[in-house]
């Protein structure tokens, strides 16, 4: 689903599709409040955001994806400080982006 203009109202209709393990949804116009909607989404391995305009704050709204391993966040609004990034790398969550 990358580049393919989904928003933040496309988000709930994707989160039904309870069994998916890879999301790909990088380049689009997703929000901090449209992450929430993927919070039913426990069996997610990998999530790309590149490309979105999502911050720290934001990821608070994946903490339900305890199965999540890889994070993909190149070219967010998300600082390659942010203390938020070193706790989901202590949970074994690999994060990809500009660090």
């Amino acid at each position: 689903l990358a580049n393919t203009g989904i928003a933040d109202k496309d988000l709930a209709a994707i989160a039904e599709f309870t069994n998916l393990r890879r999301l790909r949804i990088e380049n689009n116009p997703i929000t901090d409040q449209g992450l929430a909607s993927l919070q039913s989404l426990i069996k997610l391995e990998v999530l790309n955001l590149n490309g979105t305009p999502i911050t720290a704050a934001g990821l608070s709204n994946l903490r339900t994806l305890k199965n999540l391993q890889s994070l993909y966040l190149w070219n967010t609004g998300i600082s390659s400080t942010d203390p938020a990034l070193n706790q989901w790398e202590a949970g074994k969550v690999k994060v990809v982006g500009d660090r």
